[in-house]
């Protein structure tokens, strides 16, 4: 694969559609940044991926679906922040292995769809 100079600029923002795609297909591994959504939906929706789902659903049920989706809404945003915030969500999958996915599914496909890595 031929080598190519980027700006920290472009870095950042392939960066940021890596993040994407970790959040979006792919699963978060990066600790710092799972230790900062966690924070995030006990600060946001009471609970954490711990809480049992019982209690989850008592939570869930107190509240008014304007309330729910108030909730949902700001979780998305911060957490769009935390993929954007320069934070490696997926550090063991690397931008240089990114680029070459991408370069393959350009290469074997006539259509760009949703990628399957």
């Amino acid at each position: 694969m031929p080598t190519i100079e980027i700006t920290k600029e472009t870095h950042q923002k392939l960066m940021n559609l890596k993040n994407h795609w970790t959040i979006t297909y792919r699963q978060i591994t990066n600790q710092r940044a799972l230790d900062k959504i966690e924070k995030l939906k006990e600060e946001i929706f009471g609970y954490t991926s711990t809480t049992p789902p019982e209690q989850i659903r008592q939570i869930s049920n107190q509240k008014s679906r304007s309330q729910l989706e108030a909730e949902s809404e700001k979780f998305q945003k911060e957490l769009q922040k935390i993929a954007r915030s320069g934070i490696d969500l997926e550090p063991g999958y690397t931008i240089n292995e990114h680029l070459k996915k991408m370069a393959e599914l350009i290469d074997e496909s006539t259509e760009i769809g949703t990628p399957l890595f």
